[in-house]
């Protein structure tokens, strides 16, 4: 009986720590998803100053307004009705505080103007004309108040426009929070990332950890300045729900089919919602815009306008709606765009700020799929992953984010697929499943953007070259069939889409080709060296190039896959040979992001290696991914910056 007992008690011990742990791991994920929630309730003492710029962005805070607000000379302004309000989800507190706003009237007509906060009418004033004027009300000491600010004009005008607002600005000293349902999105926010953790397969301790950075940063943020918080968060709560619990689910189903390990769906996991989440808060930057996203928009009505239609005869519609239109040569035509990233958002009835705001972060989401994808063709390759955790920094995906390729990002997302595809089928091409399923990839590529019509068609080439030079003459007939596969995808896309812009691209191959071609350019030609140069320095500076050059070459000793990498470097170089001689066909190639999963590649495959020598170059090549990770956030920032006030 002694003997029983004592051989149960290791077993109970075992299961009293590992209750414990449990426990423990469950206090801090509470802790961790609380922290924000606390936060959101106490608040940011002051000084404090909270702007509501009227513009892009101002839908949810306002009512009574016109539906479209202007952006002119990248001053963003929004008419007021006879009856507006504007409400915000903050409640402010203690003093003294001070209501202002910056305003035009416009027409003739004077307007007489009350001016209400919390209920009660505190400015009351006449205006008229084209000047923009400011006025600052004292509110004195407050007792916890809504932030509800509402404008009456009474005016002859007969059009119901009161005041062209350019901005309303609340600041002072005392305490500002967030109210209502505001007050638990971040916390709700931090207890998704949390969620699909578990989820990718993390232990409740590891996910908490995994989850108490974005915590901290929530809590530090709702303290500091819980209006620009807020701002950041808007959307985030459903696109993190919707496209993380895609991912996971995902790579469960990849896992179940022994296509992908446990580890690998944890690692990917953590990466690519930590990736999202980043780009996700910089393009929701409330000072963040481009004027692309209006035109990405207006792509997106006219689809939803037009129906069926608009497939019929697609550069008609583009044309008269001036959606997209490009000069080549001395002419305007219709830009050959394709509606691909466009027609979900077609298909759902967003008001225009949710609209701008979904595409935002569908695009951000998109942004890290050739990370995943990176990491996936290595592992087919034979290489090391450690350039998917670069493609996390490396700044060319925020950078096109911050000037809108929306729709570049998502053919780019496409191409990594048909790339990572290539990867495990080249071999197989002649036979006929593979070789169909090729060309549908193809078209694919060519329909999800439009540079994918110059990239791909010229990448399938420069392949099939490849290919043949590799082992001749027993590789003709797989080089000829690559050049069929790529022929009859690019077929496929024309009668789908692109038959509608033929005569647009032979006019302009007939100016391309013809003697007085450079000379009626109307883009400069330049030296191969000179764009080759700038394109590098502006996005990889000196280090990636060097590493990429050595992780190439140990890649290339290696023999797998050399003729699929070659390809797509030579892919490259010839792109931006086009862009030096013939810029008017090649100014919308997107070289950058068609190479950067290849520089992050073997860039990583040359810090694996350089970490493989040693203690010594261990140390060296931490040193140069902790560089390399520096200097991607401070270009990142740097990207983003350039478009801040863009609709001031």
């Amino acid at each position: 009986m002694n003997s029983v007992a004592a051989g149960r008690m290791p077993t109970l011990r075992a299961q009293g720590i590992e209750h414990r742990r449990g426990r423990a791991a469950a206090v801090l994920a509470v802790a961790v998803v609380a922290a924000p929630l606390l936060a959101a309730w106490v608040g940011a003492r002051g000084p404090f100053e909270i702007t509501l710029n009227l513009g892009p962005g101002d839908a949810p805070y306002v009512s009574g307004f016109t539906s479209a607000y202007e952006i002119d000379d990248r001053v963003a302004t929004h008419w007021t009705t006879y009856d507006a309000a504007v409400a915000l989800p903050l409640s402010v507190s203690g003093g003294p505080i001070a209501l202002s706003y910056r305003f035009a009237r416009v027409f003739s007509e004077t307007a007489v103007v009350d001016v209400s906060f919390g209920g009660a009418v505190v400015d009351r004033f006449e205006c008229r004309g084209g000047r923009f004027l400011e006025r600052a009300v004292p509110l004195g000491p407050l007792p916890p108040t809504p932030i509800a600010i509402s404008f009456h004009a009474d005016s002859h005008e007969r059009k119901n426009l009161g005041l062209k607002l350019d901005w309303v600005r609340l600041g002072g000293a005392g305490r500002v929070a967030l109210r209502g349902g505001a007050r638990f999105v971040p916390a709700l926010v931090v207890a998704l990332l949390l969620g699909l953790h578990v989820l990718a397969g993390w232990d409740l301790r590891r996910a908490a950890l995994l989850a108490s950075p974005w915590a901290a940063l929530a809590a530090f943020g709702l303290l500091r300045d819980p209006w620009l918080l807020h701002r950041l968060l808007r959307g985030l709560p459903l696109a993190v729900a919707v496209f993380g619990l895609a991912g996971v689910a995902i790579g469960r189903w990849l896992r179940a089919r022994g296509r992908t390990s446990a580890p690998a769906v944890r690692a990917l996991a953590a990466l690519a919602l930590a990736t999202f989440v980043l780009r996700a808060l910089a393009v929701n930057h409330p000072d963040f815009y481009y004027p692309d996203l209006r035109t990405h928009a207006r792509l997106v009505e006219v689809v939803r306008s037009a129906g069926f239609a608009f497939f019929v005869t697609p550069a008609a519609y583009i044309w008269e709606h001036g959606v997209w239109r490009t000069g080549a040569y001395g002419k305007t035509y219709a830009f050959p765009y394709t509606p691909a990233f466009h027609l979900p958002f077609a298909l759902f009835p967003f008001p225009y700020d949710a609209l701008l705001t979904a595409m935002k972060l569908t695009a951000a989401a998109v942004s890290t799929i050739p990370l995943v994808l990176v990491w996936a063709l290595a592992r087919r390759l034979g290489a090391s992953v450690v350039g998917a955790a670069l493609m996390a920094v490396v700044p060319t995906y925020v950078s096109r984010l911050s000037f809108a390729f929306l729709p570049s990002l998502f053919g780019h997302a496409v191409d990594m697929a048909f790339l990572f595809w290539l990867a495990g089928h080249l071999d197989r091409i002649r036979e006929p499943a593979a070789w169909v399923r090729g060309a549908l990839f193809v078209s694919a590529c060519q329909l999800a953007y439009v540079s994918g019509v110059v990239n791909i068609s010229l990448f399938v080439a420069v392949l099939a070259l490849c290919e043949a030079v590799a082992r001749p003459p027993a590789r003709a007939p797989h080089a000829a069939a690559l050049l069929g596969m790529g022929l009859g995808g690019s077929l496929a896309s024309v009668l789908v889409y692109y038959r509608d812009f033929l005569p647009m691209l032979l006019d302009v191959f007939a100016h391309a080709t013809s003697r007085d071609g450079a000379a009626a350019s109307g883009y400069p030609v330049q030296s191969f060296f000179v764009v080759a140069y700038s394109r590098t320095r502006d996005f990889f500076d000196g280090i990636y190039p060097l590493l990429a050059v050595v992780g190439l070459a140990i890649l290339f000793r290696r023999r797998r896959g050399a003729s699929l990498l070659a390809a797509w470097l030579l892919t490259y170089l010839l792109l931006l040979l086009g862009r030096a001689k013939v810029p008017d066909v090649f100014l919308h190639g997107h070289e950058t992001l068609f190479v950067t999963p290849l520089v992050c590649l073997a860039a990583g495959q040359a810090l694996a290696s350089l970490a493989a020598r040693g203690r010594a170059a261990r140390g060296a090549a931490l040193a140069l991914a902790a560089a390399l990770a520096v200097q991607g956030f401070v270009w990142q920032w740097r990207a983003l910056a350039e478009q801040l006030g863009n609709a001031r």
